[in-house]
C-alpha cells in the first residue's frame, strides 16, 4: 500500500512539474514572439527541475514537452502512449552528481552545428549602429521588466557615454553625478540627510529618451549604478536596469569601439579577432542573463503557487 500512495504521489508531481514547465515555455515564446529554441527550452526545464530537486523530490519531465522525445536515464519519453517509467531515486542523501546527471538527462541534445538564436542574432551584427541597436533592445526589455514603462522602440532611447569631473559617493552606498547645477545637487544631498566624498574623473553611460534629453537610467563604466544629480529625488530609489546587465552594456561598447576601428582599418586582422572575441563574450553574457531572468521568474511563481 505504501508502495501505491508513493506511485501515486510520484506521477501526481510529474504531472504537474510538466505542466509547469510547458506553461514557462508557452508564456516565454508569447512574450518573445517566437517558439524557442531546443536550448532555451532546456534552460526552462533545468530550472524547473532543479527547484524541484531542491524540494528532495526526483522530477522526470514527461511527455512531450518538447514536442518529441526527452530522454531521462536510459530510456526515452515520447508523445505515444507506449512508455516506461523510469527509476527514480528519492534519497534525501543523493550525491549532486547524481542531481547533475538527472538534470542532463532530461535535456534535449543540441547538434553542435545548430546555433541558439541569441548566437545568430549577434553573428549577424556587422556594425556598430547595429551594435548599439541591439543593445537598446535589450535595455528596452530590461527597463520594462523592472519599471512597467515601454520605452517602445531602439529611436526612442539614447545610449551615451561621456566623462563626468566628479561623482559624489554616498554613505548609504550609492553615487550621484553632479548634474547640470552641482551647487543643487549638493543641496539636495545635504536636505536628504546624505554624507559624501567626490570622486574624480568617472566615465559614465546613461540613458536619455530623444523626445526630451531626460536621463532615464546612469552606470558608471565599472558597472555602479549611478543617479543623474538633476533627478536626484525621482531616481534615488529606483532599481537600474544598466546596472543588471553592466557587463552586456561594457562589452557592447567594446565590439562598437572595434567596429569603428574597422572602418578606419578595414580588414585589419587583430581588430577583426576583437570583434569575434567580444561577439562570443556576448552571446555566453546575453545568454546568462536571460537564464539568471528566466530563474527570476521561476523562483517569483513558485513562491506565487505557494502562497495561494
Amino acid at each position: 500500500m505504501d508502495n501505491e500512495k508513493r506511485r501515486r504521489k510520484r506521477g501526481i508531481f510529474i504531472r504537474l512539474t510538466k505542466s509547469r514547465a510547458k506553461e514557462l515555455i508557452k508564456k516565454r515564446e508569447e512574450k518573445k514572439g517566437r517558439k524557442l529554441s531546443r536550448e532555451e527550452k532546456n534552460i526552462i526545464i533545468e530550472r524547473v527541475a532543479k527547484v524541484a530537486r531542491n524540494r528532495t523530490i526526483a522530477v522526470a519531465l514527461a511527455l512531450g514537452v518538447l514536442g518529441g522525445g526527452v530522454a531521462i536515464g536510459h530510456g526515452l519519453i515520447t508523445d505515444g502512449s507506449d512508455t516506461k517509467e523510469p527509476a527514480i531515486t528519492t534519497d534525501d542523501n543523493s550525491s549532486s552528481k547524481e542531481e547533475s546527471s538527472f538534470i542532463d538527462g532530461i535535456k534535449v541534445d543540441v547538434p553542435e552545428d545548430e546555433k541558439s538564436p541569441i548566437e545568430e542574432e549577434i553573428d549577424r551584427l556587422d556594425t556598430s549602429d547595429e551594435v548599439l541597436k541591439y543593445l537598446k533592445n535589450l535595455y528596452i526589455d530590461e527597463y520594462q521588466e523592472i519599471t512597467g514603462i515601454d520605452l517602445m522602440t531602439p529611436g526612442s532611447i539614447k545610449i551615451i557615454s561621456n566623462r563626468q569631473n566628479y561623482i559624489y559617493n554616498l554613505d548609504n552606498g550609492k553615487n550621484v553625478t553632479h548634474g547640470d547645477d552641482p551647487a543643487l545637487t549638493e543641496q539636495a544631498l545635504e536636505q536628504d540627510g546624505q554624507n559624501y566624498v567626490k570622486e574624480p574623473n568617472v566615465d559614465v553611460y546613461r540613458v536619455e529618451r530623444k523626445s526630451t534629453g531626460k536621463i532615464i537610467d546612469a552606470m558608471t563604466s565599472d558597472g555602479r549604478a549611478v543617479i543623474p544629480g538633476e533627478l536626484y529625488y525621482e531616481l534615488k530609489n529606483q532599481e537600474s536596469a544598466l546596472e543588471n546587465m553592466s557587463s552586456i552594456v561594457q562589452t557592447s561598447f567594446d565590439l562598437i569601439g572595434y567596429f569603428d576601428e574597422l572602418e578606419h582599418k578595414p580588414g585589419n586582422e587583430y581588430i577583426t579577432n576583437l570583434c569575434e572575441e567580444a561577439k562570443q563574450e556576448l552571446v555566453k553574457l546575453v545568454t546568462e542573463r536571460e537564464e539568471e531572468k528566466q530563474e527570476q521568474s521561476n523562483l517569483k511563481s513558485q513562491e506565487q503557487d505557494e502562497e495561494r
